[in-house]
C-alpha cells in the first residue's frame, strides 16, 4: 500500500523522508548565507521530537518551491506518491495564507498547533 509523502509526514512516523527532504531543502538554501544560521537553528529543534519535525518540514514546504516539487513528485523507489495535483494546490494554498501566517502571529501557539492546523488543512484540502 502507498502513500503519499505529506501524508506520511503528518501522521506517520517517517523521520527518514522528513529529514531527506529538510536535508535537500537546506542544500538548496544553503547557497544564501544569510539563511545558514537560521537553518541550522531550525534543524536543531528536531531533536525535540517528531512533531518539531514536522514543524520545521512545515515552515521549509511553506518557503521553498524544489521541496514542494519533491512532494508532488513523491518517490517511487519508496512506494512513496506524491500528493495529487489538487489536493498539493489547496493544501500549499492554506499552509501559506492561513496555516503559517496563523501559528506565526500568535506567540501563545507552539509546534504542536502548527502540526494540527496542518493536519486539518490538509484533510481539507
Amino acid at each position: 500500500m502507498s502513500h503519499d509523502c505529506v501524508h506520511l509526514i503528518l501522521y506517520g512516523v517517517q523521520s527518514k523522508l522528513t529529514f531527506f527532504l529538510i536535508g535537500q531543502c537546506m542544500n538548496e538554501m544553503s547557497k544564501f548565507p544569510a539563511m545558514t544560521d537560521l537553518l541550522h537553528d531550525m534543524v536543531q529543534m528536531c531533536g525535540q521530537g517528531v512533531n518539531f519535525e514536522r514543524a520545521v518540514f512545515l515552515l521549509l514546504l511553506n518557503i521553498n518551491m524544489g521541496m514542494k516539487e519533491s512532494i508532488c513528485q513523491g518517490f517511487p523507489s519508496e512506494n512513496i506518491t506524491g500528493i495529487a495535483k489538487e489536493k498539493a494546490s489547496s493544501f500549499l494554498h492554506q499552509l501559506s495564507k492561513n496555516v503559517v501566517p496563523a501559528w506565526q502571529g500568535n506567540e501563545f501557539k507552539n509546534v504542536h498547533d502548527l502540526v494540527e492546523a496542518a493536519r486539518s488543512a490538509y484533510l481539507v484540502a
